[in-house]
This record gives structure tokens, sequence and C-alpha cells, in this order.
């Protein structure tokens, strides 16, 4: 979670975030597993405030894999060269259908 959105403390109860520890010791995720040291990586970021362009966001999505199966992953990545999102007016010649 992108620090200027506030703390994970703030957004989550002490029973929802040791869950989500708990897992993630017997699950681990697929994209942290290749990127350890990464900060800053977000998934989601507010539309309405065009936050994606200050990367001010959080990452709601997790991999989880047996521990098993975290050997056979070659590459997890998360997608930033996507398009800013296209208005109505941006489709239409008038701004209108």
């Amino acid at each position: 979670m992108h620090p200027s959105l506030g703390s994970h403390a703030a957004a989550y109860s002490a029973a929802e975030l040791d869950w989500v520890r708990g897992i993630t010791r017997d699950f681990p995720d697929a994209w942290r597993s290749k990127h350890p040291a990464a900060t800053d990586c977000f998934t989601v970021w507010e539309e309405r405030t065009s936050a994606r362009a200050f990367n001010a966001g959080c990452r709601i999505d997790l991999i989880l894999l047996s521990p098993e199966l975290l050997p056979q992953v070659l590459a997890c990545d998360i997608v930033t060269d996507v398009p800013p999102k296209v208005t109505r007016q941006q489709l239409t010649p008038h701004g209108h259908a």
C-alpha cells in the first residue's frame, strides 16, 4: 500500500493482517518470490484522482502457490505499460453518443 494511503493497520484489522501473513507463510506469493525487494509495485489505483499517474495505489491480488509449485514459476510480473483510460469524448466526434 502506498504510504500516502495510510498504513495496512489503518486499512485492515489485526485479524485480517494475521490471516494474510499466515496464509502467505503456507502458500507463498509467486510475484513476491520473484521480486523480493521490490517496492511501490501496485495493481489498483483510484481512477477518480488519477492516482496511477503518481503510482499511489495498492496491490490487491496475490498469486498463492503451494511450495512445491513455486520452483516451476519462471516469471511473474505486473504489467505497467497499460494505455490511459479512454473517455467517451475521445471515442465520439462531438463528445456524445
